[in-house]
């Protein structure tokens, strides 16, 4: 049985021969792309100009001006505006090392609600109805409820209730904390990668520089098999407003 890559080589260069250096071969990830190049090579047999690799990452991002934070600007950033709200509300804050656990949650939290579209808002209006239900279990059958007081078992009942308060005013301050998180790294020049894909998927026509880039090439996007929301408009938009069937294939 021939590995998945070698059959992608072999059919793209049966589309294309010689014209694969105008090709955009567009991974999830970095690895595959020096597999499909070895691939490449044994087909071809001869030296060859190379298409284009990119992470899809990589690839949206070419849509944009502004540069993508990394994980440390990100979370310096959320840390600060963090404590911010905490101190609008007059509560202690928290230090950057108590507070990196819960970051990384919040982060990926956040790049999975630009990715998949989701409203903020409507999402942390929800959660805290579901939180504030919690405190009271009415609705929980007999097993819910006792594992539910397994868990808090090593509480007493004012640490249980305080517990509940303080996860209520976390998820309240959510919404406040995403809309400003986004706007401040926008005014320093940054984007995340999720609200590159939420604006991506918003209206791709609006990015004709971005498309240009490769309207005298080939779109490639290799091994997607669980596409997000955002991935899912982008790729449709990409094929019914700017390309050929042959010019824009999903392996």
């Amino acid at each position: 049985m021939k590995p998945f890559l070698q059959e992608v080589a072999e059919d793209l260069v049966t589309r294309f021969g010689n014209q694969l250096e105008n090709c955009a071969i567009v991974f999830n990830n970095k690895r595959p792309a020096a597999y499909l190049q070895k691939h490449f090579a044994d087909i071809i047999g001869k030296p060859f100009f190379s298409p284009s690799f990119f992470t899809i990452q990589e690839f949206f991002a070419c849509s944009t001006s502004y540069k993508i934070a990394d994980f440390y600007l990100q979370f310096f950033t959320l840390h600060r505006i963090y404590n911010q709200l905490l101190a609008e509300e007059k509560l202690e804050t928290i230090s950057s090392h108590k507070f990196f656990p819960l970051a990384k949650i919040i982060l990926s939290d956040f790049n999975q609600i630009d990715a998949d579209l989701v409203d903020a808002e409507k999402l942390y209006r929800d959660l805290e109805d579901i939180s504030v239900i919690n405190q009271d279990f009415d609705y929980l059958s007999p097993e819910q409820y006792q594992f539910l007081s397994q868990f808090w078992t090593s509480y007493s009942e004012g640490k249980h209730k305080k517990q509940q308060e303080l996860f209520i005013k976390m998820w309240r301050r959510m919404p406040k904390l995403y809309h400003k998180f986004h706007a401040t790294l926008k005014e320093q020049g940054y984007l995340t990668n999720g609200s590159v894909y939420r604006h991506l998927a918003g209206d791709i026509t609006s990015h004709e520089q971005f498309i240009s880039n490769f309207d005298k090439g080939k779109i490639i996007f290799v091994g997607f098999n669980a596409l997000s929301s955002a991935e899912a408009k982008i790729f449709t938009q990409l094929w019914v407003l700017h390309y050929q069937p042959q010019a824009f294939l999903v392996w």
